[in-house]
This record gives structure tokens, C-alpha cells and sequence, in this order.
């Protein structure tokens, strides 16, 4: 099935009102399952799956009332290796996301509600050390931020007031020494 085809059969299943209930699967010409699709009363209801031609999952959502609601996981196309997992609210981001280095280890954990991020995000090096951790308030830092070097010495800290720098402003060199301080 070429992809042309593929966006027909969903703008034509999109369009079927009150009709449409069941299960729509896509089909790669191997006969492998590319997508998998729940619907209720025409909209997308329940599990959603994509997989490759090969058979390796991509993604996987939850739907109701064709909005996405529930968890979600999404993977490296290539290897099947999950790079990101959350949940959604009515299509937005919601509570805790989490994204993945392909060797496992988590890239960054961000809190949201209804799409906006809220309370403390972490990101993190490949080898699992923390790279910073800063609070959002309604999607801008908001509070201290706080970043290291790889090897877990203290790179800086810059204090934000609802997005604005505000405050200090210390930064340390790779031997943790002082490097400069300034004030916002």
C-alpha cells in the first residue's frame, strides 16, 4: 500500500460520521501490520499502533473520542528501542514525560499539566549523571537552575523569576573554582 493511499484510507475514515466502528488496519505489501487503529462512532478510540515493514514498533498511543488520552511510547525506528513515554490529556502532554538515550538510560524527565510544563524538569548525560535541573511555572523556568558538567561538577547556577533572569548568576570552571558571579 503506497503511502498516497494509505493518507486516503485515513482522510476517508476521518470522515465517516457515527458510522465507523471497529478496528482499521494498514497492511505493508509483506502482509506485516503497518498501523493499527481502533474507531468508535468514526473517531479514533482505543489502541493505536505503527510498527515498520520489518515488524519493529515505532509508537503507541491511546485514544478516546478522537483525541489522544492515555499512555503513550514512542521508538527508534530502527532498532525498536523506546525513546520516549508519557501520557497525553485530550491531545496535550500531560504529567510525567520521559525521554530515553538509545542505550537505555533517561535523557529527561518533564512534568506537565495540559500541555504546559510544570514543577521540576531533569535532564541527564548519556551515562546517567545529571546535566540540570531547573522548576517551570506555567512553561517558563522559574526558580534556580541548576547545570553540571559530564563528570557531575557544578557548571552553574542562574536564578529565573517567571522567565526573566533574576538574581545571581554563578558560573565554575571544570575544577569546580568560581568562575565569574553576576546579578540580575
Amino acid at each position: 500500500m503506497s503511502i498516497s493511499m494509505v493518507l486516503d484510507l485515513e482522510l476517508w475514515l476521518n470522515n465517516l460520521k457515527c458510522t465507523s466502528h471497529g478496528i482499521a488496519l494498514v497492511m505493508w505489501p509483506n502482509n506485516r501490520v503497518y498501523t493499527e487503529q481502533g474507531y468508535v462512532n468514526g473517531l479514533k478510540h482505543g489502541k493505536y499502533q505503527e510498527n515498520t515493514e520489518k515488524g519493529t514498533f515505532v509508537a503507541g498511543e491511546t485514544w478516546a473520542n478522537g483525541k489522544k488520552n492515555g499512555p503513550f511510547q514512542y521508538a527508534d525506528e530502527k532498532t525498536g528501542i523506546v525513546v520516549a513515554t508519557g501520557e497525553f490529556l485530550d491531545d496535550s502532554l500531560h504529567n510525567t514525560v520521559k525521554g530515553f538515550y538509545m542505550n537505555g538510560v533517561t535523557q529527561y524527565v518533564k512534568h506537565y499539566n495540559r500541555g504546559v510544563r510544570n514543577g521540576e524538569v531533569i535532564s541527564y548525560f548519556d551515562n546517567g549523571k545529571t546535566e540540570q535541573i531547573a522548576t517551570f511555572v506555567n512553561d517558563v523556568p522559574h526558580g534556580p537552575v541548576v547545570a553540571f558538567y559530564a563528570d557531575s561538577i557544578l557548571r552553574y547556577i542562574k536564578e529565573y523569576n517567571m522567565g526573566v533572569p533574576h538574581g545571581r548568576f554563578y558560573m565554575f570552571h571544570r575544577n569546580g573554582c568560581a568562575a565569574s558571579e553576576d546579578y540580575y
